[in-house]
């Protein structure tokens, strides 16, 4: 038989249930686990810190759960399968699965339909369940949409907008803010708008000033317009796309001065510049610039020589970097700045000469790219050697040669 010192020390480490069958650890600061019996609404009690993974899991009858700000952690799919979230606080993991459906990124989940929304007024759309091909349209209510509403929307043939919407709107079925200057989502899947996805050309409207987070993603395009209008190209906006030519409508020294990137295309792609005598495969940067911004012609498949006059005084941060099909590179007298992995993997160029003038290399700026040599000027070599260039280059070494 226990002693009462016994049943104490029992009673305060053993796990704690609730009356509704709610697992907790014994200092009541653990979610641990529950009943699949629990339904209606439930409270998690203020106080408990963590919520461990798949707690609500296939609890079927449950319609929401109330979660305290006193949460700090929740664990991967802890609320997978209920409908309705209310919580506001600032946990660390906050990715956990919401909802009858797979990969609902959100918390705080209101679901209406195919899509989830930061609360029950459905003014912020965090996330769309659309999977399968067809029309997805955005209520007249929403204001806003989050950064991974479309994440998971591969098959998304065209995107509508209610009529009366005051802060979004459509046109010929790719998502935008009410004044255009903000693309927020091209459908996925263009079979509407073309014969095959393949052959389908998207000419981004003049005026649209800002590409957002996976805008492209996923998609098919034979040809892309971009406009000099684009100021940001947000970092996974083209993310897994396969685009073959992009075609930029203003100059080369726009494009050159650029201050965003295209990266994270499947395959590369072409690049066309639209003015006059602008041949992107004998690239010729005009004299008129000083710099070549970063990431100016990143993942670029169809350079194969560059020109830099000596009016370049830095090449910025992966401008050339996956520039494959580059074989000739020819550097003038006047540049002073070799930008972080400038010229980072890139097979075809045997070799380079690099001007006395340089001043500064980037680490990595030749990263995984197979040189036979660097050639500097007679008795330049120990000055170049001590620069970061050749750090974890996978031909090692480059070899440094003078002139």
């Amino acid at each position: 038989m226990l002693t009462e010192r016994e049943k104490e020390l029992k009673r305060l480490y053993s796990d704690y249930v609730d009356k509704f069958g709610v697992k907790y650890s014994a200092d009541r600061k653990i979610l641990i686990s529950c009943t699949k019996n629990l339904k209606g609404r439930y409270t998690i009690p203020d106080g408990v810190k963590c919520i461990r993974a798949d707690v609500f899991w296939g609890c079927e009858g449950l319609i929401e759960v109330n979660v305290p700000d006193s949460v700090e952690k929740i664990e991967y799919g802890a609320f997978e399968g209920v409908p309705n979230i209310n919580y506001h606080g600032k946990a660390e993991y906050t990715g956990s699965h919401v909802g009858p459906h797979y990969g609902a990124f959100a918390l705080n989940g209101y679901i209406d339909g195919d899509f989830v929304y930061s609360d029950s007024s459905r003014t912020h759309l965090i996330y769309c369940f659309k999977k399968d091909y067809g029309v997805v349209t955005i209520p007249a209510c929403v204001e806003s949409i989050g950064e991974y509403a479309f994440y998971d929307c591969y098959n998304i043939t065209y995107i509508r907008v209610e009529k009366g919407n005051q802060h979004l709107c459509s046109k010929e079925g790719v998502l935008f803010n009410k004044n255009k200057t903000e693309l927020i989502k091209y459908p996925t899947d263009c079979s509407l708008l073309g014969p095959s996805c393949d052959f389908v050309d998207y000419k981004i409207p003049e005026g649209v000033k800002r590409i957002r987070n996976w805008a492209f993603s996923h998609c098919r395009l034979h040809e892309i317009f971009i406009p000099n209008s684009i100021k940001e190209v947000e970092e996974n906006a083209f993310a897994f796309c396969a685009i073959h030519i992009v075609k930029f409508t203003g100059t080369l020294e726009q494009w050159c001065k650029k201050t965003w990137k295209l990266d994270n295309m499947r395959y590369g792609y072409i690049l066309s510049i639209s003015c006059e005598g602008v041949n992107t495969y004998n690239l010729k940067i005009p004299d008129t610039l000083s710099a070549i911004n970063d990431y100016a012609f990143y993942d670029c498949k169809n350079l194969q020589i560059v020109h830099i006059p000596s009016s370049i005084k830095k090449i910025g941060k992966s401008a050339f970097q996956y520039c494959t099909n580059l074989h000739t590179v020819k550097l003038s007298e006047g540049l002073e700045v070799i930008g972080e992995e400038a010229f980072a993997h890139i097979s075809g160029v045997d070799s380079l000469v690099l001007p006395g003038s340089v001043k500064e290399m980037g680490e990595n700026a030749f990263n995984f790219s197979k040189f036979d040599a660097l050639l500097v000027p007679k008795g330049q070599k120990d000055r170049f050697a001590k620069m970061k260039y050749f750090t974890d280059t996978y031909y090692l070494p480059i070899e440094l040669r003078e002139e």
